[in-house]
């Protein structure tokens, strides 16, 4: 009996020593299995968003990522994502910390990071030959995939006239689209190559991501360039007049250039698409902005203006959000400039001959516009740059 005993007893040590070692073979095996992982992330998906998560890596065996959009938006924001490929970037060191990667204390709730992912559908990088330390000018214009018309009108006119110059490059920016509008836009891209889409839904609501997106394409490809306008497909730009502004602020820092909108009350009107929630925005009166349509901002601020937006919290208003929140919380200097005329007006030839921009121009009105302005019939005062 006291040999039967003594026999079980030696068969249960051995059982118990066998599932230790088992457990600790297999936590080996895991861990091993996680390096590996992180090191393929940073070797061989090459162009695709990587996303960490408790040291584990998530994209699958074609670089894409592991998990579907909703689980992606929920962990953006506590989560560092790098983009590889394209950019010939790779992540030169690993933030201990979400509130390290975001280059904040304490991550934002709500905030722009959280919602936007990063990377394009079509990037284009190659509009910026040598991250665009040739380029005198960069010209980013908003648009929504339908609008073909728009987009032709301007490349009939003034962003023709640009086109072709090596120191300026010009750009269509969009979000994702659902048929036939998806289709049309790869097509118009492969015809034009002139278009950028980013990684979100195109929305009137999103023009804060689509802002995103362009200062990430900037920060990305871009960001040597001297000057940058953004502007939108509803604008007629001057372009020789906006190229004589740029000259004239060329060695112009730390600025935005444009309409600026001085103690503006927030829209409480919930019938207003501009309208603000004061949980959004609480305070009695936004900071001073330039206007969306149309403005100008100088090369050094792309970096800068690009983390902070991410780290801002989201509002719908994409000018008030970028040149107005961040743009103040970075002590950027907002610059008036009367030739950014940002609304509006009658077919009045010397107004658009002594401007820069102007706003609510209909696709068919720009080639009466520009006609205008190119056949040398009205005689009108020369374009003297100011914002000084």
């Amino acid at each position: 009996m006291e040999l039967r005993s003594a026999a079980i007893r030696r068969l249960l040590v051995v059982f118990v020593c066998g599932v230790f070692g088992y457990v600790v073979f297999y936590n080996s095996l895991l861990m091993d299995r996680r390096g590996s992982l992180l090191h393929d992330a940073h070797l061989s998906y090459g162009g695709a968003a990587v996303v960490l998560r408790d040291g584990m890596v998530l994209p699958d065996a074609d670089g894409a990522l592991g998990v579907d959009s909703g689980d992606l938006q929920s962990l953006m924001g506590a989560r560092q994502m790098w983009t590889l490929g394209d950019a010939g970037m790779g992540p030169s060191e690993m933030p201990s910390t979400p509130a390290a990667a975001a280059g904040t204390a304490a991550p934002v709730k709500d905030s722009i990071r959280s919602r936007l992912e990063p990377g394009f559908r079509i990037a284009n990088g190659g509009r910026c030959p040598e991250r665009g330390r040739d380029l005198r000018l960069v010209i980013l214009i908003t648009t929504a995939p339908g609008h073909q018309r728009q987009r032709k009108a301007i490349r009939l006119t003034w962003g023709g006239s640009v086109a072709q110059r090596r120191d300026v490059t010009l750009l269509f920016f969009l979000g994702r689209a659902a048929e036939p509008h998806q289709s049309a836009v790869d097509e118009e891209q492969q015809t034009y190559g002139d278009i950028v889409q980013g990684n979100f839904v195109d929305a009137y609501n999103n023009l804060t991501l689509k802002s995103a997106v362009m200062l990430e394409w900037l920060d990305t490809f871009c960001p040597e360039a001297r000057m940058i306008l953004k502007t939108d497909d509803d604008m007629f730009i001057n372009t020789d007049n906006l190229l004589k502004f740029v000259d004239v602020h060329s060695k112009d820092t730390n600025k935005l250039f444009g309409r600026l909108a001085r103690r503006w009350k927030p829209n409480r009107s919930v019938k207003s698409k501009y309208y603000l929630s004061p949980e959004s925005f609480a305070g009695k009166y936004l900071p001073d902005f330039v206007t969306g349509p149309a403005y100008v901002m100088t090369g050094d601020l792309v970096k800068p203006l690009y983390q902070a937006t991410l780290d801002a919290k989201f509002l719908t208003l994409e000018d008030v959000l970028v040149t107005g929140v961040v743009a103040d919380k970075l002590h950027i200097k907002r610059v008036h400039a009367k030739e950014f005329i940002n609304d509006r007006i009658k077919a009045d030839t010397c107004k658009f001959a002594t401007s820069v921009s102007v706003h609510m121009v209909k696709f068919e009105e720009q080639f009466d516009i520009w006609k205008r302005i190119q056949d040398g019939r009205t005689r009108c005062p020369q374009y003297v740059p100011t914002g000084g």
